[in-house]
């Protein structure tokens, strides 16, 4: 199972709720629990884009409040704690939405391990697709050998061999993702 930002929150959930159905979670720059991401996600667009910036995009502010009120009726880090499976949690260092705020489900998750890409932001897979996708491909192993077998596995690693190497990050802010 895999999720990016607010799919990455409900990847944890479906992992919580359906263990028999899931062998390893990747949680790609999720928001953490809670709100605590959003005063520095503020300051941080605020930095970067100034505050009197044109948000670029219409939002569904009905649709939004109700995702918001789902999100709180469950706190996610006792789902989390449930968790049974290996959970993956890649973030971009330079994600506005910190990657500290998941420092709660980190603690919380029972075999969690997190991987800080450096020179990438919310959208990993845009930024350093090689070793985002070198970082999911590992993160969801255990699905991948059940589900596909070793020759799909054997093809994507073959094809990660062939692109660049990437340009660093670390895990758990000690080592870098490269040497993982």
């Amino acid at each position: 199972m895999a999720g990016h930002s607010w799919g990455a929150e409900l990847a944890l959930r479906y992992a919580s709720r359906h263990q028999d159905r899931t062998t390893a979670v990747a949680y790609i720059a999720g928001v953490g629990a809670g709100n605590g991401f959003r005063e520095a996600f503020a300051a941080e667009l605020d930095r970067r884009l100034g505050p009197t910036r044109s948000s670029g995009a219409a939002v569904n502010m009905t649709a939004n409040r109700e995702l918001w009120a789902d999100r709180e009726s469950e706190d996610l880090r006792l789902a989390a704690a449930r968790i049974t499976c290996p959970v993956t949690m890649p973030f971009g260092a330079d994600d506005p939405r910190p990657w500290t705020a998941a420092d709660s489900l980190l603690a919380a998750i029972p075999n969690a391990s997190r991987i800080v890409l450096d020179d990438a932001g919310h959208a990993p897979w845009a930024e350093r697709p090689a070793q985002t996708r070198r970082v999911i491909i590992d993160a969801l192993r255990p699905a991948l050998h059940g589900a596909l077998g070793s020759a799909v596995i054997q093809a994507v690693e073959r094809d990660l061999l062939q692109q660049q190497p990437g340009r660093g990050g670390h895990r758990d802010g000690h080592q870098r993702a490269d040497d993982a």
